[in-house]
């Protein structure tokens, strides 16, 4: 192991691959290997999140483009215990989250929320 650290300040483990942040509260080989797949195919899942959401963000935020929405999201936090994508770097508003619930390794998209 060695892919996490802890982060005191947060009181969790952090992980930063391919660019994404992965969060757990216990590391283990799994949670390693389960936070290096989901990096390997996230970009590719991109358009499926983006379409997923889509209709939750325009009820909320207004008519965007599917183009317009995926440059808007940023990196997501992704939480490897309650498989949770975060996107809080979001270019929509400064108060408002995203969160996308996912199944494995993003195989289905269960349900989305925003808050704020």
């Amino acid at each position: 192991m060695g892919l996490f650290h802890y982060d005191e300040e947060e009181e969790f483990y952090v992980a930063n691959v391919k660019g994404l942040r992965f969060i757990c509260e216990e590391e283990s080989q799994e949670i390693e290997e389960k936070a290096q797949e989901l990096a390997e195919i996230y970009e590719s899942k991109v358009p499926e999140i983006v379409e997923f959401i889509m209709e939750d963000v325009v009820d909320f935020w207004g008519d965007i483009s599917k183009e317009e929405l995926s440059d808007a999201l940023g990196v997501p936090e992704i939480d490897c215990d309650i498989d949770t994508l975060t996107y809080v770097e979001h270019t929509l508003d400064d108060v408002h989250i995203i969160t996308v619930e996912f199944d494995g390794l993003f195989e289905e998209l269960l349900m989305t929320s925003i808050d704020g």
